[in-house]
């Protein structure tokens, strides 16, 4: 009793005074209380193993005096590490947790661990997680304990590693896999019937948000979590706690007669926060209150849980809050509810070093539940919203079916809001949404009356016409199973249905020939099911197996994915793969490349080198250099900040020195928003320390400026080329490019051979020469600037204008090194020509050829000295092996020459992102090229099917080059004709507007003249006349007054009259006019055609077929040719035409 009164003395000097817990710890206080600690440790676990009868020995004060024990310890290694050390070099590491599972003892037990994990975060985390894995379901107190615990240690980023190592994610998620069935509505008697349901959601609540905090704090651990498929695991486990219903979707399907009411009546319906808003006040109402909750139950627990995933996708978090339900033992750790103003004066938080309260939040700590359903958020993790999708459809509950309705389209409008920005479309994209759409989602995408239909139909089209993959495609093809697609399902079922009645196999002694004979009746099922299906019939036949053509509503989906999102040239307004860079999240954010040349001395072979080669390449080039950039400026910078856009900087350092010189920098001011090409010797250091270095006094500036900001456009994608030649006396001719265009030219100073003030170099020395794209963290700077970097290029080459030109031509899509190019002038197949020698090209970054991989890798697959100055940059070590790394690989490092850098890596977290789009177009070659949509055209069974058939058509052709041309290849447009005509009953006008599209034929732009690009879809559509003939709105007319207008749009041009020419329309026109069926107005205008072609393009072979087609035209001897053509016949032809005599024969 006498030292249980004294214990909790020294407690409370030991908090107040810091000297006086030294001084107690030295006078042997603490090796006292360790000792007897130990030894009721023992005593402790003696008495567990001997079973729990034998427990009820131990008296209260007994009890008392070992909390108090733990409190004074608690208390001296809170003030003092050294006590800390002392606790861990004495052994007690393993005693102390034997008090983790006493109640009474869990509190200072706790925040001696806490402590201890100072020193040893990797012990505290592996007991910790062990004990969460290893308690029982009755263990709610130990369980919220030890999380709130790992919270705290959390914010120490020496424990973020440790969480990892202890495998903490499968940990947290076993504690939510043991909750299967807690939050059922169903009374249970079992263990979970015997908790209180808020109990039961503050705990998973409190795993939840250790989940997300640890997340969010590293990004090794978000890696490891997106990785490792913890979000597949996740929704699977929160699908099995009872609140969700397995066959929600299934009841939802019942509810068609409230789809119209809850789609139309949305703007008068209950939004998402609105619904969320009705979940909480349950819990913040008095647990006095009687009346009826305004929800039932299960749809309360899903909203909150569907409300807390999206928190975890913006990162953005309200206050962690829980009932007082559940009280901590020793009542000196930790509060359950957010600190209030006196709770943070207690003593112990005043203590310095002292352990803050568990966070609450894990990016933005916001008070307003309105803040955290904002529009323009940016989604952090794709996953969460996965998640989301994949609950989505089993929110329901039989007691309001039709409120349950209500709240799916009110979570799927939220979720089609949050993907209204481009970039958070292309941020779930890249997480992976289309194929969680189409796995979980699939019923709903099949049923355009589903009440859910509209939003996830509008999310899939979304972010499909950004990026979909050739897998998800062909998923989305064969949702319903159309066609063929059912062929390998029939087979293969049938085929255990022969095994039944004649089962027979190697295993079971048979002979393999009949086994065989399996595989051959599948294979002659599949080939009499193909023999009886075509494309052009419009139904299958009842009771066939073949499946029903593709929906109107997927084409209809599919013109929304393939249709260009901009009137500028599709080569040059598609966006390519690049990294984007946003300055107000870090200040900073690059792309890194090095070893981008090595200098060496003449006695310095024996010193390695980075990059990929054999020599090394020397550095500046001697006759000059080019580069070559795409990049997009999205946001720029405010007059305040003044963030220039670094689009390179060449940094060199020599080997025994410590500073290191900027030799080249491209950049774009942010005051003026001129183009800055500087070759002036600067430091590289922080950006208030940075003076150019003093340079020989010459007549030629060593910076030039050139005016480009009106040609800067916000949001449009720009070319850059810069081409430095080298000339005499150390100066250069640079010439500036934007978009194709000169932007200036000057003379300068070019880069001197030696970096700073250095005119030559030691035998021993080496150079080294890196480069920037971007901000580094050295110059980091916070602005309101975001821009993005698509491929770039660096030649050790002066390149010519028309060299600049074809480069910009290629558009952004274009993947290679500009060693095989084909002009795209006239010619079936133009042979291939190279821009420049290979092995000057010094590297050719582009985003879509990268990897993601570790410093430690690089070290394996390149070498030492990249990985060395790779994890500089990145500030880890260059040992490391978890941490991902970004690289996007040199696309020219297999070509000949000198070594060459090993590509870029990216550094930067926040603020930092990559995307490599894949267009629907492009996709559609895996899956059968062009063949693929002219089905759909073929399976058209009215106009309104044909003109979606064609509009998908037309929307690929325009946005892929590589379907274009295999359109070409395959002859795609005469068996697009055929399909015209065999489909002439159902064409209609707007049809053939997207057919002249097609052929390239139509002005666009306003110009006045149209130009015949697209000579093959010409002549195959609207050359051959018997494609229009039987249209029920004579569009073969509007054919020849479309050929009438390109004549005379391109009356000062007889380009397109001569194209025409070649193209054999005049034999064309004369077989037109000797059918019987003719019209008078087609007469007129098919002899004004043919006037205008052979006044320009007249041949011995055009003469004999007039004069066949005039003997033709001759009448019998019986018919008088007297009786001519009555004059109602120019009446009526009369302005039908367009005056093509305008000038004289």
């Amino acid at each position: 009793l006498k030292y249980t009164k004294s214990l909790p003395f020294l407690f409370r000097l030991t908090v107040r005074s810091g000297l006086l817990a030294e001084v107690l710890s030295d006078g042997g206080l603490l090796e006292l209380l360790l000792g007897e600690l130990r030894r009721r440790a023992k005593i402790l676990r003696k008495a567990r193993g001997a079973g729990p009868q034998d427990q009820s020995a131990v008296e209260d004060i007994e009890r008392a005096l070992t909390t108090s024990m733990l409190t004074v310890v608690a208390a001296l290694t809170l003030r003092s590490i050294r006590n800390t050390v002392s606790v861990r070099d004495l052994g007690m590491v393993p005693y102390i947790k034997i008090f983790l599972d006493e109640e009474q003892y869990r509190g200072p037990t706790l925040s001696i661990l806490e402590q201890l994990s100072e020193i040893n975060p990797d012990e505290f985390m592996s007991t910790a997680i062990g004990a969460l894995c290893s308690s029982t379901q009755q263990e709610l107190g130990l369980k919220q304990d030890l999380l709130q615990s790992v919270l705290k240690v959390l914010e120490r980023p020496n424990s973020w590693g440790a969480f990892r190592r202890a495998r903490g994610f499968t940990g947290l998620l076993s504690l939510v896999v043991d909750m299967e069935g807690a939050l059922s509505d169903s009374t249970q008697g079992g263990v979970w019937g015997a908790k209180e349901q808020q109990g039961i959601l503050d705990l998973l609540f409190l795993t939840l948000h250790t989940l997300a905090l640890a997340v969010h704090v590293h990004p090794v651990n978000s890696h490891q979590f997106q990785a490792e498929g913890f979000y597949e695991r996740l929704a699977e486990a929160l699908l099995r706690l009872g609140c969700f219903q397995t066959e929600g979707w299934e009841a939802t399907e019942r509810m068609e007669g409230h789809a119209g009411e809850t789609e139309d009546n949305h703007s008068l319906g209950r939004s998402f926060h609105q619904f969320l808003e009705l979940s909480e006040t349950p819990v913040l109402t008095s647990l006095s209150s009687t009346s009826k909750p305004p929800l039932p139950p299960p749809l309360q627990t899903c909203i909150r849980l569907l409300s807390y995933l999206d928190q975890l996708a913006t990162g953005t978090y309200a206050a962690l809050k829980m009932t007082a339900g559940h009280t901590q033992g020793g009542g000196e750790r930790l509060q359950t509810v957010p600190p209030t103003q006196q709770t943070l004066q207690t003593p112990e938080d005043e203590l310095p070093g002292g352990s803050r309260p568990a966070g609450h939040s894990v990016a933005v700590v916001c008070s307003e539940t309105n803040y955290r359903f904002t529009c323009d958020q940016t989604i952090l993790y794709p996953g969460a919203l996965r998640v989301i999708m994949t609950l989505l459809p089993h929110v329901f509950t039989a007691e309001d079916p039709q409120l349950s309705v209500e709240v799916q389209y009110s979570v799927a409008h939220h979720l089609q809001v949050m993907v209204t920005s481009e970039k958070n479309r292309q941020i779930v994209c890249k997480g992976g949404l289309v194929s969680t759409l189409l796995t979980h989602c699939r019923s709903i995408l099949l049923r355009p009356d589903h009440p859910l239909y509209l939003p996830d139909t509008r999310i899939l089209e979304k972010i499909s016409s950004h990026s979909i993959s050739h897998i998800d495609l062909r998923r989305f093809l064969c949702l319903c199973d159309p066609l063929m697609c059912q062929a390998n399902k029939i087979a293969a079922t049938s085929a255990p249905e022969s095994n039944t009645q004649c089962p027979f196999s190697p295993s079971n002694g048979h002979s393999p020939e009949k086994a065989d004979s399996l595989t051959d009746s599948e294979t002659t099922t599949r080939s009499i099911m193909k023999r009886s299906f075509s494309l052009l019939s419009s139904s299958p036949p009842i009771g066939s197996p073949v499946g029903q053509p593709l929906p109107l509503h997927q084409i209809i989906s599919l013109v929304s994915m393939t249709s260009p999102r901009s009137f500028r040239p599709h080569r040059v307004s598609t966006s390519p793969a690049f990294v984007e860079f946003d300055m107000t999240e870090s200040g900073y954010g690059c792309l890194f490349l090095p070893s981008l040349a090595t200098v060496k001395g003449v006695n310095a072979d024996s010193i390695p080198t980075g990059g990929i080669g054999g020599d090394c390449r020397g550095f500046p080039p001697a006759a000059g250099l080019s580069y070559s950039c795409w990049f997009l400026i999205s946001r720029f910078s405010s007059a305040c900040d003044s963030h220039p856009i670094w689009l390179l900087s060449v940094v060199r350092h020599m080997s025994r020195a410590e500073q290191q010189y900027v030799c080249l920098s491209v950049s774009i001011s942010a005051s003026d928003g001129c183009l800055v090409i500087s070759t002036e010797e600067e430091p590289f250091t922080f950006l208030d320390m940075m003076e150019p270095e003093v340079r020989t006094p010459s007549s030629l500036p060593g910076s030039l400026r050139f005016k480009c900001s009106s040609q800067l456009t916000p949001g449009q994608w720009h070319h850059l080329a810069i081409v430095m030649a080298k000339d005499v006396k150390k100066s250069c001719k640079v010439t500036a490019h934007l978009n194709g265009k000169l932007v200036g030219a000057a003379k300068m100073l070019y880069i001197q051979p030696f970096p700073g003030q250095y005119i030559s170099m030691e035998p021993t020395a080496v150079i080294d020469v890196c480069a920037f794209i971007g901000t580094p963290s050295i110059w980091k700077q916070h602005a309101s600037l975001v821009w993005r970097v698509g491929p770039t290029y660096l030649f050790e080459e002066v390149l010519s204008p028309g060299a600049v030109g074809v480069i910009y031509n290629q558009g952004t899509a274009y993947l290679g090194n500009y060693l095989a190019l084909r002009n795209t002038g006239s010619g079936p197949d133009p042979l291939p020509f190279r821009l420049l020698p290979e092995e000057r090209i010094s590297f050719g970054i582009n985003p879509a050829v990268a990897t993601l991989t570790t410093v430690a890798e690089i070290r394996e697959s390149y070498n030492e000295v990249d990985c060395r100055l790779i994890a500089k940059e990145m500030g880890i070590t260059s040992r490391d092996d978890s941490t991902p790394v970004f690289l996007s690989q040199n696309i020219s490092h297999h070509l000949t020459g000198t070594a060459r850098t090993i590509g870029a890596a990216l550094v930067g977290h926040f603020g930092v992102r990559t995307f490599a789009p894949s267009s629907a177009g492009d996709s559609f070659l895996y899956l059968g090229g062009p063949a693929v949509i002219l089905s759909m055209v073929a399976m058209a069974a009215d106009d309104g099917a044909l003109y979606a058939a064609v509009k998908v058509l037309l929307s690929v052709l325009e946005t892929s080059p590589a379907m274009e041309r295999e359109m070409t290849r395959i002859n795609g447009y005469k068996l697009l004709a055929f399909l015209l005509k065999i489909k002439s009953s159902v064409l209609s006008s707007r049809t053939f507007q997207l057919v002249l599209s097609l052929s390239g034929s139509v002005d666009h732009l306003g110009s006045g003249a149209a130009c015949l690009h697209n000579r093959p879809a010409f002549n195959a559509l609207l050359c051959d006349l018997e494609v229009w003939k039987n249209t029920a709105e004579s569009l073969d007319l509007s054919v020849l007054n479309h050929f009438a207008e390109i004549l005379t749009s391109s009356s000062g041009d007889h380009g397109n009259a001569k194209v025409m020419h070649n193209l054999g329309l005049v034999p064309k026109l004369l077989f037109l006019l000797a059918d019987p069926m003719v019209t008078p107005r087609k007469v007129k205008v098919a002899t004004c055609i043919i006037t205008c072609l052979l006044r320009e393009h007249f041949t011995s072979t055009d003469i004999r077929r007039l004069g066949l087609f005039l003997v033709y035209t001759v009448p019998p001897p019986s018919v008088s040719e007297s009786s001519g053509l009555s004059d109602t016949l120019d009446e009526e032809t009369k302005g039908t035409a367009p005056q093509l005599y305008s000038s004289p024969a």
